[in-house]
C-alpha cells in the first residue's frame, strides 16, 4: 500500500504532494492512502473499483480547516471520482497554491461534501535540506526537519521545530533535553531552523537571562522545559 501526505503531505513511504511532486504544487495536509479489496468488503464497498481513505489529516492545515477526519473515504476530488491514490497524486500536481477543491468523502455511511482551500507550502514543513547547527555552550546539536531526518528520528510528518541530534552529557542539560526531542518553540518564538535557535540563544544571552522557556514534541506529546542559557 501506497500512501501520501496531500500538501498534501504525503511524506516517507508516504508520498509528499509539494515535496516530492512539482515544485509549487499546494499544501492540503492530509495523508490518503489506497485501500486492498479486503478492506473495502469491510466498509460494504465490495462493488468499489477502488477507495481511497484518509489515514491521516495534520495539525492546523487546509484539510483540518475543511473538515476532513481521519478514517474519511475520499470519493469525489474535484469533480472526479476517486479509485487510486494515482489520481489523487494527478489532480494536486495540477493544481496551483490558492485553488480550492470541492470534495465528497464517505464517512460512518453518510456522504458529505467538502470545500478545501489550498495554500502555499509552510515554510517549516517545506524543508528540503538537512541543515545542522549547535550550541557549544549546551552540548546541544540540533537539525531541520529535511525528510531524512524526519525518517531518521520517526518525526511525525507535520511536526514543525528542529530535532535534537546530539546531547552532550558532560554539560549538564542531559537531564532535561534528550536527543530526539524537537524544539517546536525558545520563549515562545516559534523555531524551525537551527540557525534560529542559535540566534534566539544568543538573544537570550545578551539579554543575561539565566534560563530560557522552550517548548518540546515528544513521542507522548508536548512539554515545556527551561534550558539554561550560559
Amino acid at each position: 500500500m501506497t500512501a501520501i501526505a496531500l500538501s498534501f503531505l504525503f511524506g516517507t513511504g508516504l508520498f509528499s504532494v509539494g515535496s516530492v511532486v512539482a515544485a509549487g504544487s499546494p499544501y492540503v495536509g492530509m495523508q490518503p492512502q489506497e485501500l486492498p479489496k479486503k478492506a473495502l468488503a469491510a466498509l460494504g464497498l465490495a462493488d468499489a473499483a477502488g477507495a481511497v481513505a484518509i489515514r491521516d489529516v495534520g495539525r492546523d492545515t487546509p484539510a483540518a480547516r475543511a473538515g476532513v477526519q481521519r478514517g474519511d473515504i475520499l470519493l469525489v476530488l474535484d469533480g472526479e471520482r476517486i479509485e487510486t491514490l494515482a489520481q489523487v497524486i494527478a489532480i494536486v500536481t495540477k493544481a496551483s497554491p490558492g485553488d480550492v477543491f470541492d470534495l465528497t468523502v464517505l464517512r460512518n455511511g453518510e456522504e458529505i461534501d467538502l470545500s478545501l482551500a489550498t495554500e502555499e507550502w509552510p515554510e517549516p514543513r517545506n524543508i528540503k535540506k538537512t541543515f545542522i547547527g549547535q550550541i557549544p555552550a549546551l552540548g546541544l546539536t540540533t537539525g531541520a526537519l529535511a525528510p531524512k531526518m524526519r525518517t531518521q528520528f520517526d518525526i511525525r510528518w507535520d511536526s514543525e521545530g528542529v530535532v535534537v541530534t546530539l546531547v552532550d552529557p558532560s554539560k549538564g542539560v542531559s537531564e532535561v533535553i534528550k536527543r530526539g526531542d524537537v524544539i517546536v518553540q525558545f520563549n515562545q518564538q516559534p523555531i524551525w531552523l537551527p540557525e534560529q535557535l542559535i540566534a534566539a540563544y544568543g538573544a537570550a544571552k545578551n539579554a543575561k537571562l539565566k534560563a530560557a522557556l522552550v517548548l518540546l514534541e515528544r513521542a507522548n506529546g508536548y512539554v515545556f522545559i527551561m534550558l539554561p542559557v550560559r
